[in-house]
């Protein structure tokens, strides 16, 4: 960007190559770019470019499509990652019902990290104020020498504990207090 220094440059316009222009009080020069929509869509020069677009054209809406099944802690970068995964293997060769297949497996491995981080976050949480991460209930011999899975809700706002016991039998105890 060439700066007018003298004292009475051009009124802002077109002057034969050079285009003048006004920015935040300030009069500047430019050289204009011959580069516009019509020539990459049509020069053969832009072929990979145009080639690559669609690929990612397609591969936009079945990251968008999966990355709304994660959980509400999703992020702007996992949508970018499963983008990018969907645009190699459309790139690979792959079809986009395989390619959607893929993205759901990659999903899931997202989904478990964001599973465990929500629990992190909320063991921390209820560490930092001193209270019980969970309660057990006295429930006699039911859950003697029994290894209790804990699982956290959807809503966040409970702790199941399911433990296996005789006669296939599950105790969906342990409110958090």
């Amino acid at each position: 960007m060439a700066k007018y220094v003298c004292e009475n440059p051009p009124p802002p316009g077109n002057y034969g190559i050079l285009q003048v222009y006004i920015s935040k009080g300030i009069t500047c020069v430019r050289v204009p770019d011959t580069l516009d929509g019509k020539r990459v869509k049509t020069a053969p020069e832009f072929a990979n470019t145009r080639k690559h677009a669609s690929l990612f054209a397609q591969a936009a809406p079945l990251a968008a499509v999966v990355h709304r099944t994660l959980p509400m802690n999703k992020q702007r970068a996992h949508y970018q990652s499963l983008a990018g995964k969907a645009y190699q293997w459309l790139k690979a060769g792959n079809t986009p019902e395989e390619v959607h297949l893929l993205l759901l497996e990659a999903a899931e491995l997202i989904r478990k990290a964001l599973n465990r981080e929500r629990v992190k976050a909320f063991i921390a949480e209820r560490k930092k104020g001193n209270k019980q991460v969970f309660v057990i209930p006295e429930a006699g011999s039911m859950v003697e020498n029994v290894l209790p899975h804990i699982l956290l809700s959807p809503e966040g706002s409970r702790m199941h504990i399911r433990s296996r016991i005789r006669k296939k039998y599950y105790a969906r105890c342990c409110h958090l207090v």
